[in-house]
């Protein structure tokens, strides 16, 4: 099996060609997964729905911040896009941001989280990818990646990530831009002004990187380290997606054992209670607009009889979700919520 998603982490000291990177390996995602899609048994008779979602730390909070200084309250941002750090800490600022990205993916039903990625600087693209094989019947799945650029100079930075990757049944991977010093300031020193970095941010972020533990069997192995000559080479890009699905394969292994299956079982209940409370707000929705309907089109109709019709609806609303519930304690998987939405309409057009 495979992971459900990926968070695929670049990070480095600045000034190392860490977004240049991201936009380039974004850029080239189709193309060069639809490639290695056909390299890997595990992919055969399967379709997929690619859902890549880029987000810079940079573009989303206030640079006016100082480096590692959480206690200095921030300052105005310069975009509204921005999270608003006027009267909160550095830290607190980027503890938002990774709580927002939780939100969205856990989907907490409160129906911003979709919205907030659509508001703020993260952009998101989507392609599916069919097997050739001709099939009544292919299993198909949906992937997430999210793309996560950030100089995750200290190893806690990265941990939440990677702790919340095991919560989710998502596969976690760092690409490291190690870089000698005296080239990065070079570099620094020939780019536009509006995106140059201070020296001393630079050399201070280099003393106080923790960089990744590689070569050891933590929770940092899934790391892949390019030592950047500051030109993207287009035949990496190959390289790094082509690491990143070994990867994941190696985590979808791991989910095959006891611990990955209490995971698995975790992950399921708490999918399936989600669905049921999404599916219960959308049935009273569409009751809620069946009612409005009817008194349009029958202005003289009696509160009596609109309330017999609003009866019988909840009814409905209540087997169906009846029948989740059960298939939840059964610790059954439930199918997508369109099917389910399909079938309440069906049951009103029966009223």
């Amino acid at each position: 099996m495979l992971p459900f998603g990926c968070f695929i982490l670049i990070l480095g000291i600045p000034a190392t060609g860490k977004s240049t990177l991201t936009n380039h390996i974004i850029q080239n995602f189709h193309k060069t997964f639809s490639q290695i899609y056909q390299k890997f048994d595990i992919f055969q008779n399967k379709n997929f729905k690619i859902k890549i979602h880029k987000i810079s730390y940079d573009e989303n909070i206030n640079q006016n911040i100082k480096f590692e200084n959480s206690k200095k309250i921030c300052a105005i941002p310069k975009k509204e896009s921005q999270i608003n750090t006027s009267k909160i800490t550095w830290k607190q600022a980027r503890n938002e941001l990774f709580e927002k990205i939780k939100n969205y993916i856990e989907k907490d039903e409160n129906e911003n989280s979709e919205k907030f990625f659509q508001d703020r600087n993260f952009k998101s693209i989507e392609f599916n990818i069919e097997s050739q094989e001709k099939q009544t019947q292919r299993d198909s799945h949906t992937f997430n990646f999210f793309i996560i650029d950030d100089n995750f100079y200290l190893r806690s930075m990265r941990k939440q990530y990677y702790k919340f990757s095991t919560k989710i049944g998502y596969s976690f991977i760092q690409i490291f831009i190690n870089t000698d010093i005296t080239k990065t300031i070079e570099f620094n020193s020939k780019r536009d002004m509006n995106q140059r970095v201070p020296d001393e941010v630079i050399l201070e972020m280099e003393e106080k990187f923790q960089k990744p533990k590689l070569g050891k069997q933590n929770w940092e192995s899934n790391t892949i380290l390019l030592e950047n000559n500051f030109q993207i080479d287009f035949f990496k890009i190959d390289f790094l997606l082509e690491q990143v699905v070994l990867f994941m394969i190696k985590d979808g292994e791991k989910l095959q054992t006891d611990q990955g299956k209490n995971i698995l079982k975790e992950i399921n209940e708490n999918s399936n209670g989600n669905l049921i409370h999404s599916l219960d707000i959308k049935f009273r929705k569409m009751i809620k607009n069946q009612i409005e309907f009817l008194k349009e089109k029958n202005p003289n109709l009696k509160k009596k009889e609109i309330n017999s019709f609003a009866k019988k609806l909840n009814l409905e609303r209540k087997k169906i979700l009846e029948i989740l519930k059960q298939k939840n304690k059964l610790n059954q998987e439930i199918i997508s919520e369109e099917v389910f939405i399909e079938l309440f309409n069906e049951k009103i057009k029966e009223i």
